[in-house]
């Protein structure tokens, strides 16, 4: 029995003790008249920390504000080197067309001026060939023309004799 009533003197202050603790933070007049804030020392250091949390999430907000600003001024920077890019490469393009036809205008040209040295090696070959032909003719005539000399002077000779003998 001794132990029951020790159990139940026990569990009588433990109920007391809890009806006794105070919430906290409460506000309370101190004896000025003043009204105050009454809190744990645990709930001082967390409202302390809570403020100082503040003060740095001020700074980094104006920091993130800088970045922002840095941010869209880099995004608009990008922007228009992208657009000034799109606008070299579409001149780019246009210059490649134009050399492309420069390139086919002077590949036909290339044709056209082979097409004019076969023309003229068939030419000259013609024309050798006619020379050769003319020389030959040449030789022909000269031997013709040496062998009617020398058979003329031939005769003549014989007949000069023959009158002077």
């Amino acid at each position: 029995m001794k132990k029951y009533i020790l159990i139940f003197l026990f569990l009588l202050g433990t109920y007391f003790q809890a009806l006794s603790q105070a919430e906290y933070p409460k506000i309370e007049q101190d004896p000025e008249g003043r009204t105050v804030v009454v809190m744990t020392l645990e709930q001082a250091q967390e409202l302390d920390n809570a403020t100082d949390l503040l003060a740095l999430l001020e700074v980094a907000n104006a920091k993130i504000a800088d970045l922002d600003t840095l941010f869209i001024r880099v995004v608009a920077d990008r922007d228009s080197v992208i657009h000034e890019q799109g606008l070299q490469i579409d001149l780019l393009k246009e210059q490649v067309v134009i050399k492309e036809s420069e390139v086919q205008a002077l590949l036909a040209e290339i044709k056209a001026k082979e097409a004019t040295i076969k023309n003229l090696d068939a030419q000259i070959k013609n024309l050798s060939d006619q020379n050769s032909l003319k020389d030959k003719m040449i030789r022909t005539l000269k031997v013709k023309s040496f062998l009617k000399s020398s058979i003329s002077g031939a005769i003549i000779l014989v007949l000069t004799a023959v009158i002077l003998l």
